[in-house]
């Protein structure tokens, strides 16, 4: 029978080595993994979210055209002429429009910023604080 021969330290440390080093690398294909699953997660959810603002924000264009039509109609009978009761319609469009324009950074740019902000960090924030 073979006999095994003791082992030296030098012996003992690089076995201790390697199984460090087999434990590091699982480790870091853990995280990557881990990472991987994250921003699939926060893709799919930036997607859905994008996808559900551009259906409703065309099905309540929809309702706007419509009401805006029916609004210059009901306006154009009071006043005994459509092409008035349009005009008195792009008008408050119009006036709608340059609020929206002021006031863009508050109304629009702020809320997206905050939105990305949350969707990106505030779940990985809530996850360390655990």
């Amino acid at each position: 029978m073979d006999r095994q021969e003791p082992q030296t330290e030098t012996d003992v440390l690089m076995e201790d080595v390697g199984e460090s080093i087999g434990y590091i690398q699982g480790f870091i294909s853990q995280e990557v993994e881990s990472v991987k699953l994250e921003v699939a997660e926060k893709i799919s959810i930036a997607s859905s979210t994008v996808i559900t603002s551009v259906v409703l924000t065309a099905l309540g264009g929809f309702v706007a055209i419509f009401a805006s039509i029916a609004l210059a109609f009901y306006i154009g009978t009071r006043l005994n002429s459509n092409a008035l009761g349009f005009l008195i319609v792009s008008g408050i469009f119009l006036a709608l429009l340059f609020i929206v324009y002021l006031f863009r950074k508050t109304l629009i740019t702020d809320k997206i910023v905050t939105a990305v902000i949350h969707l990106f960090f505030d779940q990985h924030e809530d996850e360390t604080n655990s």
